[in-house]
């Protein structure tokens, strides 16, 4: 399993069963983050967004509140039906790979937290097609902070209990698009990021990952593990905090020929 591709992984339907969980208890992404995607773009209010892989709609809605035109694309229907009602989001049905929108639509491809699942050449060629000559492609992670202790506690316990599943490894996997000749101008900003949990946030965050085991001693065993690190770093408020680094990669697409 370590070498297989994920998107070879079932990603339409992996998270079907998590998506109470991934719904409450995933992070967001950090104000800087947003900023950097948006940086240069001129007014929110004019921006179309194809938030791709999206989900349960967590990216798109802090893009809508922005002011983004936002289709939230995304393949796995009962995913769809739990992003947010929202003026600014159009709830689409659709793959990395095949998007079902129009040439040159729109102004700004996303996907957050996403593209690790997707075939990496045909969805470049497919947000190649859908963005206008001047647009631009961002594609973000929050990656767990390994240097943080209670952190790094919670990556081990994950790990262990899904024993080491390829996501955790491939998480921030940019090499598709860096080797791309359909994108220039690739660069990357790193932004810090907070989590704040209760213990049934903690528990909660794990079970959002497709990976997470679902019954079982291998769930008892993360479940005491979660517990006893939440018991050593929770504060007074009987919370820990989840340290992310949000990396976020912006390129634009190369001129047609």
């Amino acid at each position: 399993m370590s070498g297989e591709p994920l998107h070879r992984m079932d990603p339409t339907r992996r998270f079907s069963h998590v998506v109470n969980d991934y719904a409450r208890y995933r992070p967001d992404y950090p104000p800087a983050a947003i900023d950097a995607v948006v940086e240069g773009m001129g007014y929110a209010g004019m921006l179309s967004v194809a938030d791709v892989g999206a989900g349960t709609g967590i990216f798109s809605r802090q893009l809508a509140d922005r002011g983004a035109l936002v289709v939230a694309v995304e393949a796995n229907e009962h995913m769809l039906a739990a992003c947010p009602e929202h003026a600014r989001i159009l709830p689409q049905v659709g793959t990395a790979e095949a998007t079902g929108l129009c040439d040159s639509s729109v102004d700004l491809v996303t996907c957050a937290q996403a593209f690790h699942w997707f075939e990496p050449e045909a969805a470049l060629r497919e947000f190649h097609r859908i963005l206008r000559g001047l647009g631009r492609l961002a594609v973000l992670w929050n990656t767990r902070d390994p240097e943080d202790p209670m952190t790094a506690g919670y990556s081990a316990a994950i790990r262990k209990a899904s024993e080491n599943h390829p996501a955790e490894s491939r998480m921030d996997e940019a090499r598709g698009f860096a080797q791309s000749a359909l994108f220039t101008n690739l660069r990357e900003h790193r932004v810090p990021h907070e989590q704040r949990m209760t213990l049934d946030g903690l528990i909660g965050r794990a079970r959002s990952a497709s990976y997470c085991p679902t019954e079982g001693p291998a769930l008892a065993t993360l479940i005491e593990e979660l517990a006893s690190l939440h018991a050593r770093y929770a504060d007074a408020q009987g919370a820990v905090s989840m340290r992310y680094v949000t990396r976020v990669f912006l390129a634009e697409p190369v001129a047609r020929v």
